[in-house]
């Protein structure tokens, strides 16, 4: 301040052209991420089925299979599932369930390649065809009573003693495996069965540094096969303890991922209200028309869904259904 009233320049007091040094690199290395065996990811399901019901199965077995993240699988509408194509669909505006700490709310999913859709392997299209044919909300992983499940309340009361096996005596299985764990399991199984990176990344939404190989790299039928084959393997070794050979997965000649219908004043039902059947839904899944282009392959993002433009909020408390003979065992463990 001296400096400035008496005229003279203020000294710099560091030379602004000598490049900083930023210090030593960190020596911490991250630790692995847990992962599991298809063994131990049903052992994991099939414990999880006695805390958490039926759904609870599912939704583990999906996970691993599917590599799909929390919010991708509790946020899907039986729309974006296509059981005649063995495809589920991620969709890029409301294809994610998003939660806070007293709001849960469908918007897009984690990044813009997380849009995409996702083959199925013929068991798990078996699975969720006989989950929906007795389910009748509106969307595909949801509570005893209809509405979206909490994360951390599904992780406490159902995930964890299922893995660690701390309560109710159950035996540990892999413990330290999150939820997010099943998505690196995926990957794994993925890279052992030498499914290339392009079909890894697609499948999982991810986008490869390397921009040629994420520009001039696609996923051909023949390879979709291959990895479809590889997982149904997996799921047949896990559930058998001598296994029959596994069937192999036709690869379908879908057509394009069928859009979603824009709301005209309807409304879009979500888990948050009352549920209602699904015949009174103004929601159903087009079946595609004569003529319609070429599905993309297993992972290619779906650019034609015509989904909600925005995401929404409901805050308000469901009405419960009347309790029926599932419902009974684990609206506690689901509430």
């Amino acid at each position: 301040m001296r400096g400035k009233l008496d005229g003279q320049p203020t000294p710099v007091p560091a030379n602004p052209v000598r490049k900083r040094r930023r210090g030593r690199r960190a020596r911490t290395l991250t630790p692995e991420k847990i992962w599991a065996t298809p063994e131990q990811v049903v052992r994991i399901a099939e414990q999880a089925a006695t805390l958490g019901g039926r759904i609870a199965y599912l939704l583990i077995i999906t996970a691993a299979w599917t590599g799909c993240r929390w919010g991708e699988l509790t946020g899907l509408h039986r729309s974006n599932v296509d059981l005649d194509h063995a495809v589920l669909t991620i969709g890029p505006w409301m294809g994610g369930l998003h939660e806070s700490s007293h709001h849960r709310r469908l918007g897009p999913p984690k990044t813009p390649s997380a849009a995409r859709c996702i083959s199925l392997p013929p068991f798990l299209v078996d699975l969720l065809h006989e989950h929906l044919e007795t389910q009748p909300f509106e969307f595909v992983f949801t509570t005893p009573s209809g509405v979206w499940p909490w994360r951390s309340t599904f992780i406490r009361r159902v995930f964890r003693p299922a893995v660690d096996g701390n309560r109710h005596g159950l035996h540990p299985i892999r413990r330290g495996l999150t939820f997010h764990g099943l998505r690196h399991s995926h990957k794994t199984w993925l890279i052992a069965d030498n499914i290339p990176e392009i079909a890894q990344a697609r499948r999982l939404g991810h986008r490869l540094d390397n921009r040629i190989i994420e520009t001039y790299s696609h996923v051909a039928p023949e390879l979709e096969h291959r990895l479809l084959t590889a997982l149904e393997h997996r799921w047949h070794a896990a559930t058998h303890p001598d296994p029959p050979p596994a069937p192999e997965p036709t690869t379908p000649t879908r057509p394009g991922c069928p859009p979603l219908r824009r709301n005209m004043g309807h409304g879009r039902q979500t888990p948050e209200t009352p549920a209602q059947p699904m015949h009174t839904l103004s929601h159903t899944c087009n079946p595609p028309h004569h003529g319609a282009p070429e599905m993309p392959h297993q992972g290619q993002p779906c650019d034609n869904h015509d989904d909600h433009t925005r995401s929404f909020t409901d805050t308000r408390k469901p009405l419960r259904p009347a309790p029926t003979a599932e419902s009974k065992g684990f609206a506690t463990m689901w509430s």
